[in-house]
């Protein structure tokens, strides 16, 4: 009896490890995706819909230095010389910290 309590504790540890594993990879997709999107806004000259796309993925919690600095590049070109700034140090902040810089 003990030795099914302890494989089914197993499993079901593992289904859940697998649902979370598969929830994060579904969250960088989504991620990905905004940031895909938000720099081909940028290179179209649809600064609107960057901004909107590189906020959502900041909002949505990338940690991806370049999607701060697209969204400073973007802030920039609309003359938002500060908010430019404060996205460009912390795409600067988050590469200093990385692991694998």
């Amino acid at each position: 009896m003990w030795r099914f309590c302890a494989n089914a504790m197993a499993g079901a540890v593992l289904m859940i490890a697998c649902l979370i594993t598969a929830g994060s990879q579904a969250q960088d997709a989504v991620l990905a995706d905004l940031y895909g999107n938000g720099v081909h806004a940028y290179f179209s000259d649809d600064l609107q819909q960057a901004l909107d796309e590189l906020t959502s993925a900041i909002d949505s919690g990338s940690k991806d230095p370049r999607v701060f600095y697209f969204r400073g590049l973007v802030e920039r070109r609309m003359g938002m010389a500060d908010s430019a700034e404060d996205d460009f140090a912390r795409g600067a902040e988050i590469e200093a910290s990385a692991a694998d810089r």
